[in-house]
């Protein structure tokens, strides 16, 4: 059908009679339908098709009809306010008022009517999809005699070796047809040849090709030629098995013969040599029995050849499944007798299921042999990572389904225990497809980027997440239709997304929302490779130090990041004078709550802009001395001498006194204190101090080194040792150097350095003779004379 075009508004509204007629005679027909009860599930998915497509047409319609009224409408504001009772105004204002008013009223029909057609329709469309689903669902529930009943099975054996033994001979018939013989004719050296060349390639070709790509994989150590190695060993596994099929299907349509019991099999052929394909594919692409290094999955060789199998089986599995559907939709057997067949394959299914998910679980524990870590408290190894929960749900969800469809089949209930295979089988399919695709889009970007192999298994970028997040995406909708979902129930659920949800004056919706991430990104991308620039190519060619280098690149991140959110919002339709309501009325709650917050930010743009403190200095704040790393917009991060990282507060470090030893210059002065013993000759020591400063380069000559008698203490006379030095982060090394040289010099010059002296005093109590105690029982004692050490 056709579906009508919202008409020009020139041509006038009546020309929208047309389309409304025939929306209306679709509405009443639909109707009639449901009331009436008795069309199939065809039927009714045509008539919801149109309907979707005249809804489609009346929503047009409305929106572009509802544009015309608002521009009348703004029109009509512009003139200001109908005068009031009493009042007059201008023949050529009331005229033209009453103009516009007449041309509101004459296109808001068309509106009115457009807008009622869209919302019949959006009712009859719903009414529609209950009814279909309740008929799947109906249809999926229907029991049939269970395989357990062993009393049915002689009739059911009976009715299947009728129909094997009538496919047999409609097929001799056919393939004995003397006319078959003369219409083949000279075909059957071409079929021959055909079937040749794809069993050629499928017991030969293939192989040998794999095992020599698998040779060249094994012993090539670069990255980039592993990538690509990779790639041709994926392409290969698809297309050569494909051209040997090819060969096949094509020998077998020349040779096959024409009958009606055949004809289930036409192209039975195309899709189960697709399922087997594929099936093969993914298991060598995931479990990679031949070669561990490339194996997606943690697993030992053992055990990857065996899920490798365990796919396989799977794939043949769906491929008898392909036949049996064949037969059920032929309805070449009754259904008791396909459903007595259709058991024994389901159990099978069942076993293999549980089987891919023990081998699923089992790779997402990983090794079992390894040993806890002694320092764990808890006696526990690494967590698990999301990957592994991740095939630990899979693993759980596929054995639910490896005990629900060989139970469900065992019951009676076939027709769902059929499905239910056909969407675990295909769930498994596009999983290890999303799998094998997230593995390849990493390795492309790798190969592209020159990035090592290392930073990528260290996770240090999100580029692994927002890859895995977009293919999850692409798969959600797959995966509903494969778990019974139509086509038009996702087109539907797109639909009611597009249009979005109101909030106040604002829409939101999918491409609004896409929209402003799509924005933003661009934004923040140009900002990065704006400061890059900055930081690369512009900056250093300036005069600037490193520290106002780095204080201008992050503020133009900031304003880079403000304005790309800013015109991401507006691109998404939302009005920002809202946003400046919502803030002005959230300003209070800011203030108090994130109090601290806001005082660190601020502190931090303080900081860029005055920068009391810059990238490199030394700097001592808190009880913490080190050098400046980073300054962000709520702390700044020290490094100390001890390469521990220290976060400072932004507001600490404007609200507290900061020492910073190279805010103005690297220059700083160096106190070295000695001290030498009495009787010392000062003048001499003095000069060999002097000399060890003067003869150091990092000490420097103006201000000119000078030493000081501080005082004669306890123990010797200390002098002091103080100069400016070229720069003051090297003032360790530098005393380290210059105490060597005065300890030499001194000891050369026969100048002692004194140490403490000490006077130790003991006391002894010798006791008296026991007859000698006096009555009270008190003991004499007599104090030893002093010793002096």
């Amino acid at each position: 059908m056709v579906v009508p075009q919202a008409p020009a508004f020139s041509a006038g509204p009546l020309l929208l009679e047309e389309p409304f007629a025939t929306w209306n005679r679709t509405a009443e027909r639909v109707q009639s339908v449901l009331e009436r009860d008795q069309a199939s599930t065809a039927i009714l998915e045509r008539l919801r098709d149109r309907l979707a497509s005249e809804r489609s047409a009346a929503l047009e319609v409305g929106q572009a009809t509802n544009v015309r009224v608002r521009t009348l409408q703004a029109q009509l504001d512009a003139l200001g306010p109908p005068p009031a009772e009493g009042a007059t105004e201008s023949n050529e204002l009331a005229a033209r008022r009453g103009q516009l008013v007449r041309e509101i009223a004459e296109v808001n029909a068309p509106l009115i009517a457009a807008n009622g057609a869209f919302q019949r329709a959006d009712v009859l469309i719903k009414e529609l999809d209950r009814r279909i689903r309740e008929r799947r669902t109906a249809d999926l529930l229907t029991r049939y005699p269970s395989a357990i009943f062993v009393q049915q099975w002689p009739e059911i054996i009976s009715e299947i070796t009728q129909w094997a033994g009538s496919l047999s001979q409609h097929t001799t018939n056919a393939l004995l047809d003397p006319i078959r013989r003369d219409d083949l004719g000279d075909d059957w050296p071409i079929a021959v040849a055909l079937m040749l060349a794809g069993l050629l390639l499928l017991f030969y070709g293939h192989p040998a090709t794999v095992r020599k790509l698998e040779a060249f994989r094994q012993s090539e150590s670069q990255r980039s030629r592993q990538i690509w190695l990779s790639f041709g060993f994926a392409v290969v596994r698809v297309v050569l098995p494909g051209l040997a099929a090819t060969c096949l299907i094509l020998a077998w349509r020349i040779v096959a013969p024409v009958s009606e019991a055949l004809r289930f099999l036409d192209g039975a052929g195309v899709e189960i040599a697709i399922d087997l394909i594929l099936a093969y594919w993914l298991a060598h692409m995931i479990f990679s029995p031949t070669f561990a290094p490339h194996r997606v999955l943690s697993l030992d060789d053992k055990t990857a050849r065996r899920a490798a199998q365990i796919t396989i089986g799977i794939g043949v599995l769906s491929a008898f499944e392909i036949l049996l559907d064949r037969l059920d939709t032929y309805g070449q057997v009754s259904p008791e007798a396909l459903a007595l067949v259709t058991t024994p394959f389901m159990v099978a299914g069942g076993v293999v299921t549980w089987a891919l998910a023990a081998v699923l679980m089992g790779a997402a524990k990983g090794p079992t042999d390894t040993a806890a870590d002694p320092t764990d408290p808890e006696g526990a190894t690494a967590d698990i990572s999301i990957g592994a929960q991740f095939l630990s749900y899979v693993g759980i969800a596929l054995k639910a389904a490896s005990v629900a469809i060989p139970l469900s089949a065992l019951l009676g209930y076939t027709r769902l225990s059929r499905d239910a295979f056909d969407a675990t089988v295909q769930t498994i399919a596009l999983l290890t497809i999303a799998l094998v695709l997230f593995h390849a889009i990493l390795s492309g970007i790798s190969l592209l980027l020159g990035r090592r192999e290392a930073d990528q298994a260290d996770g240090k970028t999100l580029l692994p997440i927002v890859v895995a997040t977009l293919l999850a995406m692409a798969l959600l909708p797959l995966l509903a239709l494969v778990w019974g979902a139509r086509a038009t129930d996702i087109a539907e659920i797109w639909r009611l997304m597009s249009e979005g949800v109101r909030l106040g004056d604002a829409r939101i919706s999918v491409d609004g929302f896409l929209t402003l991430i799509l924005v933003f990104s661009v934004g923040l991308i140009a900002t990065r490779w704006l400061q890059a620039a900055l930081r690369t190519t512009v900056l250093p060619r300036t005069r600037l130090d490193i520290g106002a280098r780095n204080a201008l690149s992050t503020g133009v991140g900031y304003v880079g990041i403000t304005l790309a959110g800013v015109m991401a919002i507006s691109s998404a339709g939302v009005d920002l004078s809202n946003l400046a309501l919502v803030a002005g009325a959230l300003s209070l709650g800011i203030g108090f709550g994130m109090q601290t917050i806001v005082s660190n930010f601020v502190s931090g743009i303080i900081l860029l802009i005055e920068r009391p403190i810059k990238h490199g200095d030394w700097i001592e704040v808190s009880g913490f001395s080190g050098y400046v790393r980073k300054i962000s917009v709520r702390s700044t991060r020290i490094e100390t001498f001890d390469r521990h990282d220290v976060i400072i507060p932004n507001a600490d470090l404007i609200s507290s006194a900061v020492k910073n030893m190279t805010l103005t210059s690297a220059s700083g002065r160096i106190i070295v204190p000695v001290s030498i013993a009495y009787g010392s000759d000062v003048k001499k020591a003095k000069e060999i101090l002097l000399a060890a400063a003067q003869a150091h380069v990092q000490v420097l000559r103006y201000p000119a080194p000078y030493v000081l008698f501080m005082e004669m203490g306890d123990s010797g006379l200390a002098l002091e040792l103080r100069g400016f030095l070229r720069d003051v982060n090297n003032v360790l090394a530098v005393r380290s150097d210059l105490m060597t040289e005065i300890y030499t010099n001194l000891r050369d010059a026969g100048i002692e350095i004194p140490f403490p002296q000490r006077d130790v005093h003991l006391r002894t109590t010798v006791p008296q003779p026991a007859d000698s105690q006096s009555s009270q029982g008190a003991a004499a004692s007599v104090p030893a004379p002093d010793t002096a050490a």
